[in-house]
């Protein structure tokens, strides 16, 4: 049973764990939702590949999750295998854990908590051991991907059959079939060759030869005989001269030692008294103690260099922070130039005061032309109303001219209308000298708003260069660090002549070194002397006694090699009678092997036939073992739909299904009074209710040692009452034949008032984010 899978950065998830239970679990989300990975990672988990990977429809590499590029992308399947014969599920049986990880492309399978392999290719191959489903079976008998519900009803005639006969292993047979028919044909050429090649002639030949070849073999044999006699008396003889030869030889090699060492020795002796020759002796005490004086001293000039060293550094702390303080104040001189120069550019050659003056004279030429401006629209006004007095006069005394609106006289026409051309005139005119003035009170304000701005940003450079001042004194630095570096100079020189006398000192002890360690390897070489001529005393007695004649020596030796080359002459003379023996002994066993073959020839010819007329007898065998089985299982897989069709098809228009096995392909029949074909009659919602009829039938029949059935959108063409009558079938009624169904669909009817676990999946694709599963309610 499948107990857990864990998801990481696969597809659109980021970590997504599941927990299955046993009969119906479903997954219910809109499409892209991440439903149909969850089963392909399932497949991926167990076979290190899955349909359309398989297929070459995607890459391993589309399995990564984007988003996480730096993250693991990995899956984990935990499941129960059953042990055998138990189909209760009380027996708990063992618990297998694998874990594949894509980026590295390993794997790993536990078995109750204990490594069992690692390496993808070699967990693959335990799990189809485990599991004894490959993985084709599995692909086509237990997970039915989506939109390939319908698979066995797409195929071909000829590739239905083909790969129905394959996952039931009928194919076997066939291939049996055709192999046992091409021996057969073989076998029957094989015999007509063999036939041809042999006759008695041949045969009688081939005795004859034989026969003379086992003559001269006894003979050959009689000459070894004697050429052995010979050999072993020449090795007898070499064997006396050997031990007679080792016992001088001994005594050799003693002499060669002793001679050796006292040669060793007389070398050495020569060398030594080279050595000591001309040496004389020192007082070693007094040089010792003028050792300790040179050390005390050094010790004494080494601490004076340490205080210099560290003065020296003391100042040139002060060095730095002197010079730092030139940089600094180099830095702000930079800076106040820099705001300087910038200020410059925005006054473009003039100064300060210069531009602040002419900002106020602008000031005042606009107060001035808003004046003049005002003192005009007054005037207008002035004009506008002596022309509203003439009207009014006219129009209130019944037709007669009137009086002036400013003396109050009397006014003829003549006159009203010299004045009303005046007031006209004048009104024009101020009007034209409005504008003229209120187009440069405009430009006058432009130029004034500009120069505001270069006043506030001056304003505002002003505060800086006010702000960097000088806090200290270049000229005291400057001399202060003068000061310091005539001081760092003194001390480094001091602490010059210091090592100076330091290195004198250990020129001096090493000389006293030399003379101490030489003193001592000069008694060391009396002494060696000394012994060196006792041993080579004891060498010369021992030489003495030895007794090595070096004439008896050549002798022995002389008698040895004759013995040698007698033994190896017998060798070789025996040899070469034995070679020739051999190359007889060949030339009889190829006459005898070609006469066996030609014997055999005859014999295989017969057999051959016989065997061909038994290949017969076989093959009709295969064949109608092969029509009972086919018979057998396609009756098995009917039996099945029969009791599955009930289950999942919600009407009885068509009350029965069957495969029926014609000679070129596996026809799918349906009932209705009487068979009829599939193709010709069954619409989509009956195909695909047929298709989940044969996956199921398929997973019971092949695969019952598992019991899974993985189905990824199996309402397709279904209509309402077919989806809801599914529902019923998969969570109640389809688990009491398969233990554990996983079903994925987008359709909410197909898990409405069911008792399935519903894991829903949700996800915002145009938000770009992971799929989130939640377990429905009491479902869960």
């Amino acid at each position: 049973m499948l107990k857990k899978i864990s998801l990481f950065c696969w597809r659109s998830h980021k970590h997504t764990q599941l927990e299955f239970r046993q009969g119906s679990n479903m997954f219910l989300g809109m499409m892209g939702s991440g439903k149909s990975s969850v089963m392909d990672a399932l497949c991926f988990a167990l076979y290190g590949t899955y349909p359309k990977l398989s297929r070459r429809d995607v890459v391993l590499s589309d399995v990564k999750n984007f988003r996480y590029p730096k993250d693991e992308t990995a899956v984990e399947l935990e499941w129960v295998q059953q042990n055998a014969g138990d189909e209760t599920g009380t027996n708990l049986g063992r618990n297998y854990r694998i874990r594949r990880e894509v980026d590295s492309a390993s794997a790993w399978l536990y078995c109750d908590g204990k490594l069992l392999c690692k390496g993808a290719k070699a967990v693959s191959e335990e799990v189809e051991k485990i599991l004894q489903i490959p993985y084709e079976l599995f692909s086509r008998a237990v997970y039915a991907e989506q939109n390939r519900l319908d698979y066995w009803l797409t195929l071909s005639a000829g590739a239905r059959k083909a790969e129905l006969d394959r996952i039931l292993g009928l194919d076997k047979f066939e291939t049996a079939r055709s192999a046992a028919t091409s021996e057969i044909n073989r076998l029957k050429e094989k015999a007509a060759e063999a036939e041809k090649e042999v006759n008695e002639e041949k045969l009688a030949l081939a005795r004859k030869e034989l026969a003379a070849k086992k003559q001269e073999i006894e003979q050959r044999k009689e000459e070894i005989a004697q050429v052995l006699k010979e050999k072993e008396l020449a090795k007898k003889e070499l064997e006396t001269a050997q031990a007679e030869y080792a016992k001088i030889e001994m005594q050799k090699k003693e002499a060669d030692e002793i001679s050796k060492k006292i040669n060793m020795l007389l070398g050495r002796k020569q060398s030594l008294e080279k050595n000591v020759q001309g040496q004389k002796d020192v007082d070693a005490i007094a040089l010792a103690e003028q050792a300790q004086e040179l050390a005390k001293k050094r010790w004494e000039i080494e601490a004076q260099a340490v205080k210099a060293q560290e003065n020296g550094r003391e100042i040139s702390a002060l060095i730095a922070k002197a010079q730092m303080k030139l940089r600094n104040i180099d830095e702000r001189e930079k800076k106040k130039k820099e705001l300087f120069e910038k200020m410059q550019k925005l006054l473009a050659g003039k100064s300060v005061q210069e531009a602040r003056g002419e900002l106020d004279e602008l000031k005042k030429k606009i107060e001035g032309l808003i004046i003049a401006i005002a003192k005009m629209e007054s005037e207008s006004s002035d004009e506008k109303k002596v022309l509203q007095a003439l009207g009014v006069h006219l129009s209130g005394h019944d037709g007669k001219v009137g009086s002036c609106p400013v003396c109050k006289q009397e006014l003829d026409e003549k006159r009203r209308g010299e004045i009303e051309n005046e007031a006209k005139k004048k009104i024009a005119m101020l009007a034209q000298e409005v504008e003229k003035s209120g187009q440069e009170l405009g430009r006058e304000r432009k130029i004034r708003e500009s120069l505001e701005r270069v006043d506030v940003e001056c304003a505002r450079l002003e505060a800086q260069i006010k702000a960097i001042e000088e806090v200290e004194d270049k000229t005291a630095i400057e001399q202060e660090l003068g000061l310091h570096k005539n001081s760092l100079e003194n001390i480094v020189g001091q602490e010059k002549i210091a090592r100076g006398e330091i290195e004198k000192i250990a020129h001096k002890q090493e000389e006293i070194r030399s003379m101490l360690k030489l003193h001592e390897q000069v008694q060391i070489w009396r002494k060696e002397l000394v012994e060196c001529a006792n041993q080579l005393s004891l060498c010369m007695e021992k030489m003495q006694k030895c007794g090595f004649d070096e004439k008896i020596y050549a002798l022995f030796m002389t008698r040895m090699q004759d013995a040698s080359a007698k033994k190896s002459k017998t060798q070789e003379k025996y040899e070469g009678v034995c070679r020739l023996l051999e190359s007889i002994e060949q030339t009889f066993s190829l006459l005898e092997k070609n006469l066996r073959e030609m014997e055999k020839k005859k014999e295989d010819a017969t057999a051959l036939r016989m065997q061909a007329d038994e290949l017969g007898t076989f093959r009709e065998v295969v064949i109608a073992t092969q029509a009972q089985l086919r018979e057998n299982l396609i009756g098995e897989i009917n039996s099945a739909m029969q009791r599955l069709w009930p289950i999942i098809y919600p009407y009885s228009d068509w009350s029965k299904v069957k495969i029926e096995a014609g000679q070129n392909d596996y026809e799918l029949k349906i009932f209705q009074g009487e068979w009829k074909s599939l193709e010709s009659h069954a619409s989509g919602g009956e195909r695909a209710c047929l298709g989940l009829c044969m996956r199921a039938a398929l997973s019971i029949l092949l695969t019952p040692q598992l019991g899974w059935l993985i189905l990824d959108e199996p309402t397709h063409n279904l209509d309402s009452q077919a989806v809801n009558l599914l529902g019923l079938a998969i969570s109640e009624k389809l688990p009491q034949i398969i233990p554990q169904v996983i079903v994925i669909t987008h359709e909410p009817r197909l898990v409405e008032s069911t008792p399935s676990r519903v894991f829903k999946f949700s996800r915002d694709k145009l938000k770009g984010e992971d799929t989130n599963v939640q377990i429905d309610g009491q479902n869960g």
